[in-house]
């Protein structure tokens, strides 16, 4: 594994504080409540009840709090009222009855046309007779909870959760809403509501009391409290409904209508919890869980179930706890930032997020707690992007600063590896040092030293860029340069002259900048190991113009150029002779060849002329 050099306290500082911004800003989107954090938690809280699934049904269903005291009896899709009746009287040892039924009136279903008819053949009469029943057998066993329903007619007219006499109402222990409400992200049913706000009924009911839900006025009765005393009605008022398996774990639990009546002794629902409705799917009452679809009255009982456990009901994780959280991983994820390859901080970052979705599920699963996955991983993903794109910003700046901007915009355009080599091109070589630095340089200090060259190279890098040199290298107090592109020995030219007027003012009197030019073709790309290169231009051209660098002191000028760069410099229509005041230094042969080559040379001119030669650039 390949281990990256130490950090320094400031970068280490920064990626904390990067962490740190991470969670903040994480926490903040998740208070705003965007629809992908809520998927991305529902998501993650799900994941708990997939760790049940390879558990047999059997072994769920013993993890049930108090699975022993609730029966769920099946009714079929339609019963009498008096069949009703008959069971609520056999519950009557119950310690609860839950009615998971829309006990409407049936006379709000009829159309104002049907009314007469139903009238006449007396069925309205009749109803009221069996509602009357069913009434009365509430009221005697004296265990009964309604559930209220409310629904639509076919005609969009209101259905009553009781008809307009309320004898249920009267007639039960209590009242309770049975309305299960789904998520709107993905249509899944997590959470019950405790409360629900009861309908108005006059204009004079400023405040209605709540109306508890069917779990927790069931669980009051278990437990001999008041529903308030169960759930606040100021407390939060959603429940997370800690389901525990699919609704055959109920199998053992649950019984047929007719067989409660036939095979079932009243005695044998002595101090039971018996919830009462349909459980065909085939029946509106059905609700997507993350167990799959679920017959609304498993809905109820699990939440009950979850009421009833001894662990108490589900609690949201504080939001310093999550905060905490948050932080820990982002802070966890520096550490290999700070010392590894980013491919494989790209891994550690796949794993960590893994673990904190293991760590929801855990939450949720042993100590029932609802703690969201989208805060702490969304702060991990931010930390290592950040990190990351900081570390890239960083990089490619310092390799700016290493091949130069343009070297490296080339290199990166490329979208491939760079390979070693380059193009041929027609270029100006410039190469300049200081004359008397080795005499100079043994009167600093090497700190003095350092510090003065690299005042010196930012002069001739600023100078050599404004007129589109691209500087190559630099060698103790040399420095090489490249003019490309069109007009590039008159711009050559121009930089050198300048380099040299502006040396001379800013630098020691006896200090002298000494520059040569020469054109010609060349290879320009980069040179050295496939691991390890740099750019650079390779050449006669290159070779010729260090040589007469060595001439400066010998024609006595501080810039000289071959007849090839100044022909070519004369190509450009605003360059003429008088620009440059060139003088021929005469033919001389260079060490290592044997041709002459015609060198000449250029006085710095007037200050004010060189600034008008470069105002243009």
């Amino acid at each position: 594994m390949k281990v990256t050099p130490k950090l320094s306290s400031s970068r280490w500082r920064l990626y904390v504080l990067w962490a740190a911004c991470a969670t903040l800003f994480s926490l903040f989107l998740w208070n705003l409540g965007f629809r992908w954090g809520e998927l991305v938690d529902s998501a993650a809280h799900d994941a708990g009840f997939n760790m049940r699934r390879p558990l047999a049904p059997s072994a769920v269903a013993e993890k049930l709090p108090r699975s022993s005291d609730i029966v769920i009896v099946e009714l079929p899709r339609e019963i009498t009222r008096p069949l009703l009746a008959e069971l609520v009287t056999h519950l009557s040892q119950a310690r609860a009855v839950a009615l998971d039924l829309m006990l409407a009136d049936r006379a709000s279903l009829l159309s104002e046309g049907e009314l007469p008819i139903f009238q006449d053949k007396g069925l309205l009469t009749r109803w009221k007779q069996e509602d009357k029943i069913l009434a009365d057998a509430m009221k005697k066993a004296g265990n009964v909870v309604v559930g209220s329903w409310p629904d639509l007619a076919p005609g969009g007219k209101t259905i009553g959760w009781t008809n307009s006499a309320p004898l249920f109402e009267k007639a039960a222990r209590a009242r309770a809403h049975l309305k299960v409400i789904a998520d709107q992200e993905d249509g899944f049913v997590r959470r019950l509501r405790l409360w629900e706000e009861r309908d108005k009924v006059t204009k004079k009911t400023k405040a209605p009391p709540p109306i508890p839900a069917v779990a927790l006025q069931m669980v009051a009765l278990a437990t001999g409290k008041t529903a308030q005393q169960v759930a606040a009605p100021t407390a939060e008022r959603e429940l997370w409904v800690n389901y525990m398996g699919p609704d055959t774990v109920f199998k053992w639990q649950r019984v047929v209508f007719a067989n409660a009546l036939d095979l079932w002794d009243a005695k044998d629902f002595k101090g039971k919890l018996v919830f009462v409705g349909q459980t065909d799917f085939r029946s509106r009452d059905v609700s997507a869980t993350p167990y799959g679809e679920m017959p609304g009255l498993f809905v109820h009982v699990n939440a009950t179930a979850t009421l009833l456990d001894q662990r108490g009901v589900p609690q949201r994780l504080s939001v310093w706890w999550v905060v905490a959280l948050s932080l820990g991983a982002a802070l966890l994820l520096v550490v290999p930032l700070a010392r590894w390859t980013f491919l494989i901080c790209a891994i550690v970052t796949a794993f960590e997020i893994g673990a904190l979705w293991l760590v929801i599920a855990m939450l949720w699963e042993r100590w029932n707690i609802v703690a969201p996955f989208s805060v702490p991983a969304l702060a991990v993903l931010l930390t290592y992007n950040g990190v990351a794109l900081y570390e890239y910003a960083r990089a490619r700046r310092t390799l700016g600063n290493v091949v130069g901007s343009t070297m490296l915009d080339r290199l990166l355009a490329v979208g491939a590896d760079p390979r070693l080599g380059g193009t041929e091109a027609v270029a100006t070589a410039f190469f300049c040092d200081l004359r008397g630095f080795s005499a100079w340089s043994q009167t600093r200090t090497p700190q003095q030293l350092i510090t003065d060259l690299n005042a010196y190279t930012t002069t001739i890098v600023r100078i050599v860029e404004s007129h589109g040199g691209r500087p190559i290298d630099f060698f103790g107090d040399g420095v090489f340069v490249l003019f490309e592109d069109e007009g590039h020995a008159s711009r050559g030219i121009k930089a050198a002259i300048n380099v040299s007027e502006t040396l001379e003012k800013e630098r020691q009197p006896h200090l002298r900048a000494g520059v040569a030019l020469h054109t010609g073709p060349m290879v320009i790309g980069l040179v050295g190991h496939k691991h390890h290169f740099k750019p650079g231009a390779v050449g006669d051209a290159v070779n010729i113009a260090s040589r007469v660098q060595s001439l400066s002191d010998e024609c006595g000028f501080a810039v000289l150029a071959t007849r090839q760069t100044l022909e070519s410099a004369r190509q450009d229509k605003d360059v003429t002779d008088s620009n440059y005041n060139p003088t021929f230094c005469g033919a001389r042969v260079l060490k290592g060849y044997t041709e002459e080559f015609d060198i000449f040379g250029f006085k710095p001119i007037e200050v004010e002329k060189v600034r008008k030669l470069t105002a243009h650039v």
